[in-house]
């Protein structure tokens, strides 16, 4: 197996430290530990009473119950807890993917979204949106790319880097589309909150 270098971390190894005005950014501002403890009464002692050990290899059962709340159709047995996003995505792919089969992914993206489905020896085809007509989704270029091999389509909402949530209208036609498909449909989405108000859910969904 073989993953490319991703350019944007190999960008930010030279620039993020030294550049005075670094812009390029899009996480959210830093917090000390204190000022996030005090965003909720009473987590400092909670904190200092967490235990520390291993758990259970799909993650806690505690959390697990917790974000399987979150969900409507999600028992917690179907949750498996990973330290990141990037380790979600190599994990699915890898699970999913491999030799022969065919990756749609959403773009522009995070390199990872490309590289590791790449790095299962699938096809990968980008999906691409630009400035020129306002970030929009092209559903007949999505309906082009379509092969009978495509084994996942890769969506990011809310999208990064430009933040834009994908309608819910056109999250079901990314979902459902004009015919059957047997493809599994990935979302990545950090900010479940604001996506399930606005727009499109981030949900790990199957299409049908």
């Amino acid at each position: 197996m073989q993953i490319k270098p991703f350019r944007i971390e190999q960008y930010f190894g030279k620039y993020e430290f030294t550049a005075k005005y670094l812009l390029s950014s899009s996480d959210a501002e830093s917090r000390t530990i204190n000022e996030l403890l005090d965003l909720e009464p009473g987590s400092h002692e909670l904190l200092l009473e967490h235990w520390c050990g291993y758990t259970e290899s799909p993650g806690a059962p505690w959390l697990r119950e917790a974000i399987a709340g979150i969900y409507k159709q999600i028992q917690s047995e179907n949750v498996l807890v990973l330290s990141s996003a990037e380790e979600s995505i190599f994990v699915f792919y890898h699970a999913l993917a491999g030799p022969g089969d065919h990756v749609i992914v959403e773009t522009p993206c995070y390199e990872s979204a490309l590289e590791v489905a790449r790095s299962t020896g699938a096809q990968v085809s980008a999906w691409p949106r630009s400035f020129e007509n306002g970030w929009a989704h092209d559903l007949a270029t999505l309906e082009k790319l379509l092969q009978p091999n495509t084994k996942i389509i890769y969506i990011n909402t809310p999208h990064n880097p430009t933040g834009l949530l994908m309608p819910a209208e056109v999250f079901q036609r990314v979902r459902f589309g004009r015919e059957p498909r047997h493809h599994r449909l990935f979302g990545r989405g950090v900010s479940r909150a604001g996506t399930r108000s606005r727009g499109a859910s981030p949900s790990r969904l199957r299409s049908p």
